[in-house]
C-alpha cells in the first residue's frame, strides 16, 4: 500500500487553472486526487488538504467563498485549512489614492508543517504539493530527509519555481489529467472577494515596468531573469503572487513593451523595450 498526501495551495492553484483551457469546466475534486495519487505510483489517498485565506467573520463579501470551502470538506478524503487574510493598505504616490486590501499569509508556513508533521509520524509515503512556491523549498527537503517522495503538480510550467523543481522528486502538469477530472458544466471555483481586486490593481503595468527597471539597475552587469522577477522579486508595491505577476507580463510582451530573451547560459532574461 502506497498512501499519498495532497496539499493544495487554493489560490495558486485557481490561479492557474483559470490561466489554462480547461478553465469553462467544472473541477471534480474527487476525481482530480483519484487522478494525482495514481500519477504518483499511489494506491490511497492518505488525505488531500486545501490552504487558503479567508477575511474576517462577518464580511458578507466572502460568503462565496466560505460556501465552495463547505462544499469542498464535503468530497470524501479533503480538509480545509482556513487562515485569516491580514489588512494592508498601499499609497499610490502618483494620484495621491490610499488602496486598502487584504493579503494571505502563512499558507507556506502552514502548509510546510504539515508536510513535515505528517512525514514524521509516516501518514504518507509520497507528497504532492499543488503548488509553486519557493517557500515551500525547504518543506520540500524536509520530506526527502524522512525519506519520502515529494512531488510537484502544477498547471505546465506557470509560476513554477526552479528550486522547487530542483527540491521535488518529480513534477505532476495538472494539464495533461484536465480532461479526465475537469467535465463540461458551470464553472465552479471560489469566487474572488471584492477585496482581493484592489492587490491586483496595484500590480499593474506601470508598477510591473518600473520594478523591472530596478531590477535592470540592480543587475545592470547582467540580466534581470524571468523567474526570479516572476517568483523572488521581492516589493511591497507588486502583489506576490507569481501568477498574476506572469499575467502582467504575457500581456506586456503582447503589447510589445517587455521583450523575453535566451542569454548566453542558456536561461530566459526579461528586459524592458526601449
Amino acid at each position: 500500500m502506497i498512501k499519498v498526501g495532497i496539499f493544495f495551495d487554493g489560490k495558486s492553484f485557481y490561479h492557474g487553472y483559470e490561466d489554462g483551457e480547461a478553465a469553462s469546466r467544472r473541477v471534480d475534486f474527487k476525481k482530480l486526487a483519484d487522478w494525482l495519487v495514481g500519477q504518483v505510483g499511489g494506491t490511497h489517498l492518505f488525505g488531500a488538504f486545501y490552504y487558503t485565506g479567508v477575511d474576517s467573520e462577518g464580511d458578507t463579501s466572502s460568503a462565496g467563498l466560505s460556501q465552495f470551502l463547505s462544499n469542498l470538506e464535503r468530497v470524501p478524503g479533503y480538509f480545509v485549512r482556513r487562515l485569516a487574510r491580514r489588512s494592508a493598505t498601499h499609497h499610490c504616490e502618483n494620484c495621491g489614492a490610499t488602496h486598502r486590501f487584504s493579503r494571505e499569509r502563512e499558507v507556506d508556513t502552514s502548509i510546510v508543517a504539515d508536510l513535515v508533521r505528517y512525514a514524521a509520524v509516516g501518514a504518507y509515503d509520497v507528497a504532492i504539493v499543488v503548488s509553486g512556491d519557493t517557500d515551500l523549498v525547504p518543506g520540500a527537503e524536509a520530506v526527502r530527509d524522512f525519506g519520502k517522495q515529494l512531488w510537484v503538480a502544477s498547471w505546465g510550467d506557470r509560476g513554477l519555481s526552479s528550486r522547487l523543481r530542483q527540491a521535488a522528486f518529480a513534477t505532476v502538469d495538472l494539464t495533461v489529467g484536465a480532461s479526465f477530472f475537469a467535465s463540461e458544466g458551470r464553472h465552479e471555483h471560489p469566487p474572488r472577494t471584492p477585496s482581493e481586486h484592489p492587490a491586483e490593481d496595484l500590480a499593474s503595468s506601470e508598477v510591473f515596468l518600473e520594478e523591472l527597471e530596478r531590477a535592470e539597475e540592480r543587475f545592470a552587469d547582467g540580466y534581470v531573469g524571468v523567474n526570479f522577477f516572476v517568483t523572488r522579486w521581492r516589493s511591497d508595491r507588486l502583489v506576490d503572487d507569481p501568477n498574476v505577476r506572469r499575467r502582467i507580463l504575457d500581456q506586456l510582451v503582447d503589447d510589445g513593451l517587455v521583450e523575453i530573451f535566451e542569454t548566453e547560459d542558456g536561461s530566459r532574461g526579461v528586459r524592458i523595450i526601449r
